[in-house]
């Protein structure tokens, strides 16, 4: 993976501000305003076992879809303001559709069990509703406008959030 500065700006921007900016806010506004008191109604030896899975699996999926989308997008990235050229297919996209933000979900998922905090876990209830709004409404429409049947048959062959086997 080739890495640029349009990269890198997509980084800062999108996927470091929703997995440790805003969550970093939530959790600092939380403590300073006494919010759910109770911060630690999920922590447990489990809890914190499980969102550490959950966190490696979402980095892995995250970094991967940008390495993977990168190569074979042609120097596209994935923000909306500079798209891929071309349709990825290959790598873990050939799994999933959305890896990005299914990696996104579980390290929010990760932090909220980890910190055994009802903010982060509304931040991220906040963040899968609005994706499972935004995707099949603008974004998978103006991937078909864009790549028309060959994403349309990509559609019907690949999960949209969680990952196929094989």
């Amino acid at each position: 993976m080739k890495i640029t500065p349009a990269l890198v700006k997509v980084f800062l921007i999108v996927p470091l501000n929703i997995m440790i900016t805003i969550p970093g806010i939530i959790l600092w506004a939380a403590f300073k305003w006494n919010i759910f008191e109770e911060q630690n109604f999920l922590f447990s030896l489990t809890g914190g076992v499980s969102g550490l899975v959950f966190m490696v699996t979402g980095i892995y999926f995250a970094f991967r879809s940008v390495a993977d989308l990168t190569r074979q997008g042609e120097d596209g990235t994935p923000a909306p303001w500079n798209p891929p050229e071309n349709l990825a297919v290959k790598g873990i996209y050939r799994r999933v559709r959305n890896p990005m933000v299914t990696g996104v979900s579980f390290v929010l998922l990760g932090e909220s069990l980890i910190c055994g905090s009802l903010p982060l876990l509304f931040w991220f209830l906040l963040f899968l509703a609005g994706n499972l709004v935004y995707t099949p409404l603008v974004e998978e429409r103006e991937l078909e406008r864009r790549f028309g049947e060959p994403y349309r048959q990509y559609k019907k062959q690949v999960p949209r959030w969680l990952p196929r086997k094989g």
